[in-house]
């Protein structure tokens, strides 16, 4: 159980990573309490130990021993999507998740696109496989949203020379369409992208300025390999 979680918190640092970038330059805060997001909601106010990392992902921590399930509160003005089920719920009101060893209770608030590391890791030898998991609307809708990259190595981003991730999705009930743009001084160089969709997500799909590859089920997910053009 402590691999898997290991291997999901590497999979996890290009989030992470954007989130430093956004605190660094926006001093925007990591980690915060539910009412910073939801300053309309008054349950958000009240007692509680769930938080927001970054403006996307609802993490309700399990910390009484022997507990295998946990009560969330969703604040209201979205809908949430279980990250591991891919199930849909509707804010303003409380959910029963299963809690087990491996999979915290995580919730991403629908209309989110999350950078991702989608390489199989192995001590000593890091690798990189950008990826990103996409939340879209369940109806029309548009979702666009760009992710830092840089070297990881060395501080060339003071002179601006990073990259950016630029990514737009924009759906009806039919179809969405995907984007995923190279852009910034030092602009990433892949030239293949995973999007990860919850599998529960069933309309065709097309891409700009690019192709799709593959579009499969792999367990939890639709996987959709894009070459970027």
């Amino acid at each position: 159980h402590i691999r898997a979680l290991i291997k999901f918190r590497y999979r996890l640092i290009p989030y992470l990573y954007d989130l430093r970038w956004r605190s660094h330059s926006n001093y925007e805060p990591m980690i915060r309490p539910t009412l910073y997001d939801f300053p309309d909601d008054a349950r958000c106010f009240d007692e509680n130990d769930e938080m927001m990392l970054g403006g996307k992902l609802l993490v309700a921590s399990v910390v009484e021993p022997g507990q295998r399930e946990r009560q969330v509160y969703l604040p209201r003005g979205c809908a949430w999507i279980d990250f591991w089920s891919g199930e849909r719920f509707a804010g303003g009101q409380t959910v029963s998740l299963a809690a087990p060893w491996d999979r915290p209770p995580l919730l991403v608030r629908e209309g989110s696109i999350m950078p991702l590391n989608l390489a199989e890791q192995h001590f000593a030898q890091p690798a990189d496989e950008r990826g990103f998991a996409v939340f879209p609307p369940v109806g029309d809708g548009e979702v666009v949203d760009q992710f830092f990259e840089d070297d990881g190595l060395s501080e060339a981003y003071r002179e601006q020379r990073y990259g950016l991730w630029q990514v737009k999705v924009v759906g009806d009930r039919a179809q969405l369409t995907l984007s995923v743009v190279r852009a910034g001084v030092c602009a990433p160089t892949a030239d293949e992208v995973t999007v990860l969709l919850p599998r529960q997500e069933t309309r065709a799909v097309r891409a700009d300025a690019a192709t799709v590859v593959a579009d499969r089920i792999v367990g939890d997910w639709r996987e959709l390999k894009l070459a970027l053009g």
